[in-house]
């Protein structure tokens, strides 16, 4: 696959920023796969850094993706600095993505950072015909500041749910307590549940894979982890799931990932 281009690399927070990226027309990904992406246009830093993909636009000749980051580190100051027309030097796209099922409602969840893959799920389902009464979408920051990308999700128009942990906007508190309390209401209804798509911080998805035990749904969670190669060479994003009743493995995120059920997680 040939080299992208940048075509804008805007700063939407102090240190949040939004890069479009002109791909060629081969370029093709599901929501929840993501691409490695070369820092700068030198050897430092060494390693690539994974980004989930946030959104695509196709025409008959290339296809315009997006992605999401937040300045962390080394790596993606250097990204910061990068410019409209610059080379963006990525490979992928790699994982498994959403498993999207039919016949039943699908519930969108996002935290903070974790927002891209979520929105481009929201996405799909609308091309898809998706009607409004099977889709919700949770989203939760910390503050308002952080509810990343909101303008876009409220254009979609499936029912939305906002919560901030400081009030800011929305609900007050955690996102997973109106989550649970619609659960609640499905399960004295004796309604079908839902599936449930999710990515956030590791607090979050903790405590949705304690409801996917408690409710027993399916709860396909999108992991932010730390990955070395993203094509399962160096083993650095190996994460240990379940494997039965008693025993478990460790599976590559960036391979047979970064999309696991809730319920096979062994948190650390």
């Amino acid at each position: 696959m040939l080299p992208g281009i940048i075509l804008y690399n805007r700063r939407i927070t102090v240190d949040t920023l939004r890069m479009g990226i002109a791909a060629d027309d081969k370029f093709k990904a599901r929501p929840g796969q993501f691409i490695m992406m070369r820092c700068s246009t030198t050897m430092d830093p060494l390693l690539r850094r994974p980004f989930s993909i946030l959104s695509i636009r196709e025409s008959e000749t290339q296809r315009n993706f997006e992605i999401l980051y937040r300045i962390v580190g080394t790596g993606t100051q250097r990204m910061a600095d990068m410019k409209e027309g610059d080379k963006a030097d990525f490979l992928g796209p790699f994982g498994t993505g959403f498993q999207i099922r039919d016949n039943c409602e699908n519930w969108l969840i996002a935290g903070g950072i974790g927002v891209p893959p979520i929105y481009f799920l929201a996405e799909e389902l609308k091309k898809m015909g998706e009607p409004k009464e099977n889709v919700r979408i949770y989203f939760g920051s910390k503050t308002f500041e952080e509810l990343y990308c909101i303008k876009d999700l409220e254009k979609i128009d499936y029912p939305l749910i906002i919560s901030t942990d400081d009030s800011s906007y929305g609900e007050s508190g955690f996102i997973s307590n109106p989550l649970v309390k619609t659960l609640d209401e499905y399960l004295r209804a004796k309604k079908p549940m839902p599936v449930i798509y999710a990515c956030g911080p590791d607090g979050l998805l903790q405590v949705l894979a304690r409801t996917a035990e408690l409710y027993d749904i399916e709860i396909q969670m999108s992991l932010e982890t730390r990955m070395g190669c993203g094509l399962g060479i160096c083993q650095g994003c190996a994460i240990k799931m379940k494997k039965g009743d008693s025993d478990f493995e460790y599976i590559r995120a960036c391979v047979e990932g970064p999309v696991f059920d809730a319920r096979r997680i062994v948190w650390l």
